[in-house]
């Protein structure tokens, strides 16, 4: 499963925006959450982690979900009551695949080392707030 994003991204297949190329990178990317979703009532994880996970790989591969979720569907407890991971893919690209768009967007945003240059610049974003 891992295999595929790394081929992806170290073969020729990298920085591509054809779905048809894409798509052993999309079945990897649910397989990996089938097994966070059935590894993290073991680690005390999270379900939204999983989803964010799950979005956040997507969107690495250029391809960005625009859709929601199914009403009275969770993403987690399709993959702990399917007892392989195959099975939660095809329960889950139904609904998921065709929220799919291609998107490249993310890398107008600046480096993150550009903006925080430092270790301490990053931990004072991440623990400032509003009084």
């Amino acid at each position: 499963m891992l295999q595929a994003i790394c081929n992806a991204y170290c073969g020729d297949n990298y920085g591509s925006t054809d779905f048809s190329v894409l798509e052993n990178v999309r079945d990897a990317i649910l397989r990996m959450t089938y097994y966070w979703y059935n590894f993290m009532p073991l680690s005390r994880g999270s379900a939204a982690v999983g989803f964010v996970v799950l979005l956040s790989l997507f969107l690495a591969a250029n391809m960005e979900f625009s859709g929601q979720i199914l009403k009275g569907v969770q993403v987690d407890w399709e993959a702990i009551l399917n007892f392989e991971p195959n099975a939660f893919v095809d329960s889950v690209k139904s609904w998921l695949y065709p929220s799919l768009k291609v998107s490249t967007s993310w890398k107008d945003y600046p480096d993150v080392s550009s903006t925080f240059a430092t270790t301490g610049s990053v931990v004072a974003a991440l623990s400032s707030y509003d009084d």
